[in-house]
């Protein structure tokens, strides 16, 4: 079973209702800490390398270039929003257009306690299912909050089934892969995706580095 596709509907777009948005702030604040550490101390290199020679500019341009990523990053993540009504909801995620799911699609909720492996602490991950066992809604705790899941499982009166015992994410893929995101079933593959784009990013700016030294 996958991932259910959904189909917009005038009413429900236009609606007002409950909104739930990600914890934007604590991830800016969580990431952009880690950036800064990760950034500065080479920016600060190469400016001191780059000074003598005069070409100093480029290494404001790249720092520039990097500044709109960033913002553009931030962006992104604060359209990510559910907007939850009597009638269903509207999901905007992080690219794609709005997705809506009505009332009488939803048949049960099931919460998972989910621990990444690195500490003790675990964050539930909730899943709405329709009659087909298909995920319609997907939302992990860390990335909007325990206190927004639980003002979904509040918002309808649907079946809730909550796993007692907390699961690592290896667990998750082996008993849950059917609910969760291709990434997730296949993380060396995702991670793969990632090397390759990181490399195409950041292979032309080690190449200009390396040309002004």
């Amino acid at each position: 079973m996958t991932i259910a596709s959904q189909t917009p509907h005038a009413d429900l777009l236009a609606g007002e209702g409950t909104v739930i948005r990600p914890l934007v702030s604590t991830l800016t604040r969580r990431y952009a800490v880690s950036a800064t550490c990760l950034i500065v101390p080479p920016l600060t290199a190469l400016y001191a390398l780059t000074v003598s020679n005069g070409t100093w500019g480029y290494i404001v341009l790249l720092q520039v270039v990097m500044l709109a990523i960033s913002i553009f990053l931030r962006r992104i993540l604060a359209r990510a929003k559910v907007v939850f009504s009597p009638h269903g909801f509207t999901e905007t995620d992080l690219f794609g257009p709005p997705m809506v799911t009505r009332r009488e699609e939803m048949r049960s909720i099931l919460l998972i306690p989910v621990t990444d492996g690195n500490s003790s602490s675990s964050f539930d991950h909730l899943f709405l299912l329709d009659a087909d066992d298909r995920v319609r809604l997907r939302m992990r705790g860390r990335f909007w909050g325990e206190e927004a899941l639980r003002t979904v499982v509040s918002l309808y009166e649907l079946p809730v089934t909550r796993i007692a015992e907390t699961r690592t994410l290896t667990d998750l893929r082996g008993d849950f892969s059917r609910y969760l995101f291709w990434r997730e079933r296949h993380p060396y593959l995702l991670a793969l995706f990632m090397a390759v784009g990181i490399v195409a990013l950041f292979g032309p700016v080690l190449w200009m580095i390396e040309t002004l030294l």
